[in-house]
């Protein structure tokens, strides 16, 4: 065996060596260690709560960064400026009480009964329609203002406590 070989040969044997003694002092956590970290730290969320309006854009900007990218138009801001100061929905499945206010979805969304929510104006503009049919519609699809709206304020109400 030439000289230039074995340096080769013994750069990757020193190199393995190292690898291993890597992979010795690296130990991967168990599927039980990771299913209790997960549960703690979901437990954890659970139990705070967001109290001021800095703490939950903190954490409007760090659990839904894709989501608040997306609603940076005025009529997405408005949408959510009013779902924040009215407060109508407090839970993420609750918010068509934003547009329709205390009348049933779906008399609401057939337009049996006029829609009265806190926020309909907002919606209408954002979802570029007054035909309760259309803002049902839209209040999910993301190529509208409200869809973004709606979105966001879901995933803000799943994932920050306390916050509107």
């Amino acid at each position: 065996m030439d000289r230039k070989r074995a340096l080769g040969l013994g750069a990757l044997l020193i190199v393995i060596a190292a690898a291993t003694v890597v992979l010795i002092v690296t130990r991967t956590p168990t599927v039980q260690e990771l299913s209790a970290a997960a549960s703690s730290s979901a437990a954890a969320a659970a139990a705070r709560r967001y109290s001021s309006p800095a703490e939950c854009q903190a954490c409007e900007q760090k659990q839904c960064a894709v989501l608040a990218g997306e609603c940076s138009s005025r009529e997405c801001q408005d949408v959510m400026t009013c779902f924040r100061s009215a407060k109508c929905g407090t839970n993420w499945d609750d918010l068509d009480r934003c547009y329709c206010g205390d009348i049933p979805i779906e008399d609401c969304f057939q337009g049996k009964t006029p829609a009265k929510g806190a926020c309909k104006q907002q919606l209408e503009v954002a979802a570029h329609s007054v035909q309760p049919l259309d803002i049902g519609g839209r209040f999910f699809d993301r190529t509208f203002d409200s869809g973004k709206a709606m979105q966001l304020a879901q995933c803000v109400l799943r994932n920050c406590p306390g916050c509107p």
